[in-house]
């Protein structure tokens, strides 16, 4: 058995974030690629996931020969040969040819020494021939051996129909075309794989999106990808390195030798799914041929996907208001919207904020306003959220030229022009909609032999279909709202973080009834609530969950009608389910039934748990406060156990808004319990 340890962007779940601002803490050079230095780091990111590994499953890590991506890991059993691609490594793993390749130093900051003998020792470019099918691979697969597996990518479902297309619209010597057409049938085989494994967005050898800008033809200086779907991905090709506050990269080498790329990002733009993407290309001199209807890199066709502000709105006005009706409508308000602004920050901000409690807004809206100036509005936000990362990059050297694009919004007319004119740069499209596959098939076309280098088969393979002039008069029209939407996240920042971390803008004090006096309970709870308290922490011990017994549901009952505070009661008993309404067998039914009876729920973590036991319950929702219990239940007077804070800082980091309660007294109170 391979001793092998092949990583995807779940590993660690949300945990992984504690360690990606470790990461992003150590403050090692390697990290200049994120944002120049000042963070944050992503917990998809290799040196996070490899070091919540170590620290959580530490006997896996020690016993991994290798570490690798699952592409790296697929192509190891079809080729028995194991490599790295240098545009993961690069992108990901913070690799830099220029520097002496994997970041050592990084590494031994955050004692992952031993990572450099785990990691994959080859690193080959893309298009590069990793191996040849072996003969176990070629029976199981249904192709044949030695066929040429190529680094690549593949990003959907319907990859392997694209690629047939692709193949038709590409000048391929026909000695080529078989070998061809069995590798695009090998990439389609290995992408379902890393789906039923569970990854949403496959690939093979490479991230989908930049496998994109090869597939829009984005090798040159000064070129520009734009990658539409739920989410914008900015991706812009330099000869020199360059980092700066407000981006990420620039990656060396990670697209094609000699070359960097900047990468910048939005998180809420203009998905549409099939149906949606349909109502805009009916009428339209361009067809997809293979009737796919791709809606950018990494992106399935499904509809209304919830991280798209334009689709969100759309189904806010119901079934019967297509895209069509709302660029009409939207077509006849002035640019600015007549003073109606937006923020398209509706799940954060990546770049160049890189903000995720940030948040969406309309601001200025009057009596006057319809839907199309709110529709335009959101139109109009999305496009400068792309001006203002593309401002952020020319302040680090980056100045690009042109912009290729991709994606469902191209469908959209409207939204090309008003995106070309905010930008003051021409948009070009490519004939196949599809740019990750396209991208893969010409990197298999190279490995096949059918060109001699990528830049040649994009040549052949790359058709622009359109381009989209910059309207001057528009650009100077766009000047004042644009102003108006960078000023709108400085003046909302400090509303944004105050709601989403509660918890964080005020501490509240629940007193502990154990520490009153059992003879006068009433009492006691009025001498709280007047010395300012808001809840009260009740203890129900059944002497079994811990050694004291203290109360039960009667006395509660009759504190209840005592006092105007809030009852906080932690049930520390072998059997919670039988002290509410309903009946439950498990703590996700458990925790449905105390709301059901009308109750917040909370869950307790004693000393010596971890907070990952927490986690399927926090993910769902179900819980309203963590108890992050400093000393062991049932008893006072117990010293605080200072090493629970490192549970009260993740949770927070985690889950801004949940209420976290941390006990102690007068004599035993951490400020840090407080933060």
């Amino acid at each position: 058995m391979l001793g092998c340890v092949g990583t995807s962007d779940s590993a660690g779940g949300l945990w992984a974030l504690r360690k990606a601002a470790e990461v992003a803490a150590c403050g090692d050079d390697a990290l200049r690629v994120n944002s120049g230095g000042a963070g944050p780091v992503s917990a998809e990111w290799m040196v996070p996931k490899s070091l919540w590994l170590k620290r959580n499953e530490p006997e896996v890590y020690a016993a991994a020969h290798f570490i690798c991506e699952y592409q790296d890991y697929m192509n190891f059993h079809l080729t028995g040969r194991m490599c790295a691609s240098i545009n993961n490594v690069s992108v990901r793993w913070h690799y830099s040819a220029e520097r002496g390749g994997y970041p050592a130093s990084l590494l031994d900051k955050l004692g992952l020494g031993a990572l450099l003998h785990k990691w994959p020792k080859e690193v080959l470019p893309l298009g590069a021939r990793v191996g040849g099918l072996t003969e176990a691979a070629a029976r199981h697969l249904g192709l044949p051996t030695g066929l040429p597996v190529a680094q690549a990518a593949w990003t959907s479902v319907e990859s392997e129909v694209q690629g047939e297309v692709s193949l038709e619209q590409a000048n391929i010597p026909d000695a080529h075309v078989p070998e061809r057409r069995d590798m695009c049938k090998l990439m389609g085989l290995a992408m379902q794989a890393a789906v039923d494994v569970g990854n949403q967005e496959p690939n093979l050898g490479g991230a989908d999106a930049f496998i994109g800008m090869i597939g829009l033809g984005v090798l040159q200086p000064g070129e520009l990808a734009l990658l539409t779907g739920s989410s914008h991905l900015h991706l812009g090709v330099s000869r020199e390195a360059m980092h700066g506050k407000g981006m990420f990269g620039s990656y060396a080498d990670c697209l094609l030798p000699g070359t960097h790329v900047v990468e910048g990002g939005q998180t809420s733009t203009v998905q549409m799914g099939a149906r949606e993407a349909k109502e805009q290309t009916e009428g339209r001199a361009e067809s997809q041929a293979s009737g796919h209807m791709s809606v950018g890199c990494g992106e399935r066709s499904h509809q209304g996907a919830p991280g798209s502000v334009i689709s969100w709105y759309k189904r806010m006005l119901g079934e019967e208001v297509t895209y069509d009706i709302l660029n009409a409508e939207a077509e006849a308000v002035p640019p600015g919207c007549e003073g109606l602004a937006a923020l398209d920050h509706f799940q954060g901000n990546r770049t160049p904020h890189t903000d995720a409690a940030s948040r969406g807004a309309l601001v200025g809206l009057t009596l006057k306003h319809t839907r199309g100036h709110i529709f335009r509005a959101l139109i109009e936000a999305v496009c400068f959220g792309t001006a203002l990362i593309l401002d952020t990059m020319r302040s680090a050297g980056y100045n690009p030229k042109a912009i290729v694009i991709a994606g469902g919004a191209t469908r959209s007319p409207l939204w090309l022009q008003v995106h070309a004119d905010v930008c003051g740069l021409p948009l070009r499209r490519t004939r196949v909609a599809d740019a990750c596959s396209l991208g893969s098939a010409i990197l298999a076309a190279v490995c096949a032999g059918s060109f001699a280098d990528v830049s040649t088969a994009v040549q052949s393979m790359v058709h622009v279909s359109e381009v989209v002039e910059p309207n001057p008069r528009m650009t100077v029209t766009y000047a004042a709202p644009y102003l108006a939407y960078k000023n709108l996240y400085p003046a909302l920042s400090p509303l944004f973080h105050a709601s989403n971390n509660p918890a964080a803008a005020s501490t509240l004090i629940a007193p502990s009834i154990l520490a009153g006096d059992f003879s006068n309970l009433e009492g006691e709870a009025t001498r709280m609530a007047e010395a300012g308290a808001e809840w009260l922490h009740v203890d129900i011990c059944d002497g079994q969950f811990c050694g004291n017994l203290t109360i039960g549901a009667p006395v509660v009952k009759s504190l209840r009608s005592k006092t105007r505070l809030f009852l906080d009661c932690h049930l520390a008993v072998m059997h919670p389910e039988s002290q509410v309404q309903q009946f439950a067998q498990d703590s996700e039914a458990l925790a449905v039934a105390i709301r059901t009876a009308g109750m917040k729920v909370g869950v307790a973590l004693q000393p010596g748990s971890p907070t990952s036991v927490a986690l399927p319950l926090l993910q769902k929702g179900l819980v309203d406060t963590v108890n992050v219990m400093a000393v062991e239940p049932g008893f006072g007077g117990q010293p605080f156990q200072e090493h629970v804070l490192e549970k009260v800082r993740e949770l927070r980091d985690l889950f801004p808004s949940i209420n976290i309660q941390a006990g102690a007294d007068q004599l035993t109170f951490h400020p840090e319990a407080a933060k």
